[in-house]
């Protein structure tokens, strides 16, 4: 199944896959996902300066200055390699390019946002009550935000288990299920705004159940 073809998660679908190219060898694997300042996927972003900031906290940052440090003739160390999201072809257990390895892996990151620096953000009501944390992103066939999966669990916590009943043991699923109960999603619409760095705040009150989104 291509994830490509309908709306996926950035998350569950992208982070920590393996990249194959167009002859079937590893490339990398996905470290972060570069987003645009209008919230759609630019890129893949991939190597040790996309993997150490998603640590988050005051861990990463030093962790990466301690990266740079280590070959401080190396100025673009601390730049992590990027792949257009155009040379993705596939999305389903690795994420497949349309190209040879040889081409890509550029040592660049467009201008916007990682969505590691969206996971695991507060979320906030209009009331300003707390609803959760954002553990993923629904992304549309296009690659745009369409909104924001909330919970109180950190990012990936779900497993899935919340978007296809199916998936895996029943009784597995039935505990996920519990204990995220009161994990819901917030339509792109229905945010107010995306502090960086310090929260997310909502229009409304209250999140959308899952099951309404995942059908």
């Amino acid at each position: 199944m291509n994830r490509l073809e309908g709306p996926y998660d950035a998350a569950l679908h992208l982070l920590d896959r393996q990249i194959v190219d167009s002859e079937g060898l590893l490339v990398a694997k996905v470290d972060d996902v570069a987003l645009t300042p209008d919230l759609e996927v630019a890129g893949l972003l991939v190597g040790t300066a996309a993997l150490l900031p998603r640590l988050g906290g005051r861990l990463g940052p030093r962790l990466l200055d301690l990266w740079e440090r280590l070959a401080p003739a190396e100025a673009d160390r601390g730049t992590p390699r990027f792949i257009p999201i155009r040379a993705v072809v596939d999305v389903g257990s690795a994420v497949t390019l349309g190209r040879a390895r040889l081409r890509l892996l550029d040592v660049h990151e467009p201008p916007g946002h990682r969505l590691g620096q969206l996971l695991d953000l507060p979320v906030v009501a209009a009331s300003g009550r707390s609803l959760g944390r954002v553990i993923d992103v629904r992304l549309t066939e296009h690659g745009e935000v369409h909104g924001l999966v909330v919970g109180r669990g950190g990012p990936g916590s779900l497993l899935g288990y919340d978007r296809n009943r199916e998936q895996g043991p029943r009784l597995v699923a039935a505990a996920v299920s519990w204990l995220h109960r009161h994990s819901g999603y917030a339509a792109r619409a229905d945010v107010a705004e995306i502090e960086w760095g310090h929260r997310v705040r909502l229009r409304t009150d209250r999140l959308d159940p899952l099951r309404d989104v995942y059908q």
